[in-house]
């Protein structure tokens, strides 16, 4: 039987359940009823525990096919985000699960027992779990057969761990230094015993512990060090932005030191000391955002490139919505405007920016989204294409791409070297990931498409291998582009996006032959 007709009889069985329970909820249910169906739903919770392993399957699968080409990109974590439809945080988990339980097997190693979800000796020592730049060097190896055993699709399997707790056992183990005793593929498989029975909370505690044992009986400053790392998350709906990370206790120091003497009550603000009724958190707020601040003014020594600038975008409109006044209701005041740093800034910080006499306004004509002028307060004039470049497209221009620009480069659609012009009718932006996934052959080659602008609109789309396109950029950042803003006033806004493909009808006889 083929997996075409497994896919379909699990779709078709997951929408009768789905139809019967919310039945139930729609005429109410009595507690001897759902007694009646709790069997059902424990067994159910227990069958949807095999995608875990199905996902980590499918990962290993798509990674050593090179599936990834089929997108145009060389990088795993592209197609499973892409083909998928997989946050970049949860493809990253799958990408580490799959290597952790399907490990491909190392050329010449004279151990042919690595498939079927084993895990060969000499397996991954915990090192790599936080990959996610798979399929771009991997070996081609061949699966092993079943060594003539008839199909046992129906033979009865070990217990399925969740997802949930597969999780958890990759991210643990990823704390695990090399060569600990025990090893990584010990722990592993410990692990996944303890994990048939404790708790996803209590499997947390446990390993959590061995891999802290392990670790103190074979320190790695080390591999410490490689798990340093400082992430600035989205904003939130208070335009609040959440900032993490893990650093060494010298940079812990640095900051500190830097810190400690700007945090005193009194200090930064127009207030007595005695009048300061900041927090103790607050206050170290207020002395990183006054230490970023000096070193943007270029006080302290600027790394390659000189300082950062940040540059706002808004549109004639805008002005002529400001220079009106308020309507009473604050909205003026409250109205975020864009930035190249993927933040948005309203008006009472844009004016403490150009108090401070840097950084870079960028005026957009209000009909057509185009720019009219940059306001330099500062920088040198050979910035003035990127930044009105980024006036109008805000992010990079690839479908569905959130990336700002301070983290694009500048693309020529019609390429440099084939003497295409560096002016803003040639230019867009891409983002480090997109960048090389562009064909300036326009060929096909890899499964790659390019960027043009659209000869209707004037507006740059992707254009897929096999000749559909443009595909546009419709991502909630994109959207909020100064482009975007004039062409939804002006024209409306545009076509919805095609909806989710309608269910696969039941299986009929004969239908075999397709994978998915």
């Amino acid at each position: 039987m083929s997996i075409t007709t497994h896919v379909q009889a699990l779709t078709t069985a997951l929408n009768a359940i789905d139809n019967h329970l919310a039945s139930m909820l729609d005429h109410g249910v009595t507690p001897d009823q759902y007694k009646a169906i709790e069997p059902d739903l424990i067994a159910l919770e227990h069958t949807i525990n095999h995608h875990a392993t199905i996902a980590a399957q499918t990962t290993a699968l798509a990674e050593r096919t090179n599936a990834a080409h089929t997108i145009g990109s060389t990088h795993l974590i592209d197609y499973l985000t892409t083909t998928f439809g997989l946050s970049k945080a949860r493809a990253h988990h799958r990408i580490n699960l799959a290597h952790s339980l399907y490990p491909i097997p190392k050329p010449n190693s004279g151990s042919g027992n690595g498939g079927n979800g084993g895990n060969p000796d000499g397996g991954p020592d915990g090192g790599d779990s936080g990959d996610d730049d798979s399929g771009d060097d991997d070996p081609d190896p061949e699966p092993n057969p079943d060594d003539g055993k008839p199909d046992d699709d129906d033979k009865p399997r070990e217990p399925r761990i969740s997802a949930e707790k597969h999780a958890i056992i990759t991210d643990e183990l990823a704390r695990l230094n090399p060569n600990t005793t025990p090893s990584h593929e010990e722990l592993r498989n410990q692990a996944l015993s303890q994990a048939i029975w404790r708790t996803p909370e209590d499997l947390r505690t446990w390993l959590r512990h061995h891999v802290t044992t392990a670790n103190k009986n074979n320190p790695n400053p080390i591999t410490a060090m490689g798990r340093r790392h400082l992430s600035v998350g989205k904003p939130d709906a208070d335009n609040m932005v959440r900032i993490s990370g893990l650093v060494p206790a010298a940079t812990a120091a640095l900051i500190t030191a830097n810190t400690a003497p700007l945090t005193k009550r009194g200090n930064l603000v127009d207030t007595p000391a005695a009048e300061d009724m900041r927090t103790r958190g607050q206050r170290h707020a207020d002395a990183l955002h006054h230490i970023m601040e000096i070193y943007n003014h270029g006080i302290v020594t600027p790394a390659r490139g000189g300082t950062a600038s940040i540059i706002i975008s808004m549109t004639t409109d805008d002005l002529d919505e400001i220079n009106h006044g308020d309507h009473g209701d604050g909205s003026i005041l409250n109205k975020l405007y864009p930035t190249n740093t993927g933040y948005s800034l309203n008006l009472a910080e844009i004016m403490n920016l150009i108090a401070a006499k840097y950084d870079f306004a960028v005026l957009l004509d209000g009909a057509t989204g185009q720019p009219l002028n940059v306001n330099r307060m500062q920088r040198s004039a050979n910035l003035t294409q990127r930044i009105a470049l980024f006036a109008s497209e805000l992010v990079c221009s690839a479908p569905n791409c959130d990336r700002p620009q301070l983290e694009c480069e500048v693309h020529h659609l019609d390429p440099w070297i084939r003497g295409g012009l560096t002016n803003l009718v040639n230019l867009t932006h891409q983002c480090f990931n997109h960048h090389p996934r562009n064909d300036d052959t326009r060929t096909g080659v890899n499964g790659k498409g390019f960027m043009d602008r659209d000869p209707v609109t004037g507006r740059v789309g992707h254009y897929p291998v096999g000749g559909e396109g443009p595909v546009f950029n419709r991502s909630a950042a994109a959207d909020r582009s100064g482009g975007a803003w004039a062409r939804r006033k002006h024209y409306g806004p545009p076509p919805e996006p095609p909806g989710p493909p309608d269910p696969p009808e039941p299986p009929g006889p004969g239908d075999e032959g397709r994978l998915f």
